[in-house]
């Protein structure tokens, strides 16, 4: 898609992708090397990479595939990262006790009865792109999380 646009792209987005739960099913999931390579190779330097979901588990593994990605910076400021989250294992998804079967956290360290609810390190912030899915409307009308990541092609 991107060699055939009829000229420059400046924003990618992928928003509220089908989380593909079954670990079957994961080789399905939309963000992976094949496409950090294909955006790397067709945006320009500058361009912008933003990606968000309800699903954490999803989320999680789309920002730390494109960490990964040397061509990506993230960009803006994000909330801190649970230390017992191993982002390597996030993204190659080799660690399924990091999440219960909806893609929610699913570790949590002893001893506290308040924990978060989520490993961090999200994009803080309203919607950078400053217009809102249907989906992204219903989860803030519901008080439910939305977890994103703004990453900028170097």
């Amino acid at each position: 898609i991107l060699s055939t646009y009829p000229g420059p792209v400046s924003h990618v987005a992928v928003q509220f992708p089908d989380p593909q739960f079954k670990k079957k099913h994961h080789k399905r999931r939309v963000v992976n090397s094949g496409l950090m390579d294909v955006l790397a190779e067709g945006l320009k330097e500058g361009a912008h990479v933003f990606f968000q979901s309800d699903v954490e588990e999803a989320a999680a593994q789309m920002r730390d595939r494109a960490d990964l990605c040397e061509y990506f910076k993230r960009e803006g400021e994000y909330t801190a990262r649970d230390e017992m989250f191993d982002a390597a294992a996030c993204a190659d998804g080799s660690d399924d006790s990091l999440w219960t079967n909806d893609g929610k956290r699913a570790k949590f360290s002893g001893g506290s009865d308040k924990q978060p609810a989520d490993y961090g390190d999200w994009l803080m912030g309203p919607n950078p792109i400053g217009v809102m899915t249907e989906r992204e409307v219903q989860n803030t009308t519901l008080e439910e999380p939305v977890y994103r990541a703004m990453f900028v092609r170097t």
